[in-house]
Parts: C-alpha cells; sequence; structure tokens
C-alpha cells in the first residue's frame, strides 16, 4: 500500500519527498468488477477468520508459477494473513477498493521515480504501471518477468538490486 500512500504524500507535500520507488501499485480507482469481490472477501474474514479467505487473497498476490513451485513460501505468506488482525485486513481492502484516481495528477510529481510491476500482476496490471511512467517526467519501468503482485517476495534479490541502484 506504500505506493498509493507515497504518490499522495509527494502531490500534497512534494518537498518532503525526495525519490519515489513504486512497487506494485495504481495511481488509479479499484477496477470496478472487483470492488464487490474484495470488501467480500473482507467481510467474510472479519465474520469468519482470515483463514477463511486466505485461499482466496493468494492468487491475487502471486504468479500462479510462484504459487504452485514455492510452496513453502506460500505457506509462510499464509500463516502471516490468517494470524493478521480482521480489522486490519478490512481496511486495507477498504483503502484498496475506495481509493481515488490520482492518475492525472501525478504529472505534478517531480522527484526521481522507480516504478516496479510484476509481469503477472493481476491486481495492479502493468499496463497501470505504465500509465504512472508515460505521466512522471524521466520515470522508470522496470517489469519483474514471472511475478505477481508480491514482487518483493517472489523476486527479493533483483528488487533488492534494483532499489539499490536507484537509490545510489
Amino acid at each position: 500500500m506504500g505506493g498509493m500512500v507515497g504518490m499522495r504524500l509527494a502531490l500534497a507535500h512534494p518537498q518532503d519527498v525526495r525519490s519515489l520507488a513504486l512497487l506494485d501499485t495504481s495511481a488509479e480507482e479499484e477496477v470496478a468488477e472487483r470492488r464487490p469481490q474484495y470488501e467480500a472477501m473482507a467481510a467474510a474474514a472479519r465474520a469468519r477468520g482470515a483463514e477463511s479467505v486466505v485461499d482466496a487473497v493468494a492468487p491475487f498476490m502471486f504468479s500462479q508459477g510462484f504459487l504452485q513451485s514455492q510452496r513453502e513460501k506460500v505457506a509462510q505468506f499464509r500463516q502471516s494473513f490468517i494470524a493478521s488482525n480482521v480489522e486490519g485486513i478490512e481496511l486495507a481492502t477498504k483503502a484498496v477498493t475506495r481509493r481515488t484516481n490520482v492518475l492525472e495528477r501525478i504529472s505534478e510529481i517531480k522527484a526521481p521515480t522507480l516504478v516496479i510491476v510484476g509481469g503477472e500482476d493481476i491486481s495492479t496490471t502493468p499496463d497501470r504501471a505504465q500509465r504512472i511512467v508515460e505521466r512522471i517526467a524521466g520515470a522508470r519501468l522496470e517489469t519483474i518477468a514471472g511475478a505477481g503482485h508480491m514482487t518483493p517476495i517472489e523476486q527479493p534479490e533483483r528488487i533488492s538490486e534494483l532499489l539499490s541502484a536507484f537509490l545510489a
């Protein structure tokens, strides 16, 4: 959720933002068809616990290849998600589903910007990342082939490499 917050912070307080690394995010509102689905999952988590929805959430977070090949890491995600505060899950879901579109305003961002997206991200798709890069002058896009929405979990070394080079 840092990318959503970071863009809005850069717009509201540009003097406080030296650079932006936007990972797996969107400047646009949530896809209308997904809003009810996400909110229903959050309501189910609140009513029956996070364990009741974790298997529905995981495919939105990870690429299919990662889900199939990295069972131990997926199990760690499942455990972490199940242990999450359900009120926090609900609030985070509302932040995603009710976010406003800032796409037309982000051209005001002047901070150096790196945009990273998983090539198989179905939550914040690569075309959304491309639209961010097209609007922020000098922004650079890095697409992580084979990764879904959680690029730091799926490709931690690559993400570290990109962030280190960008921040240097």
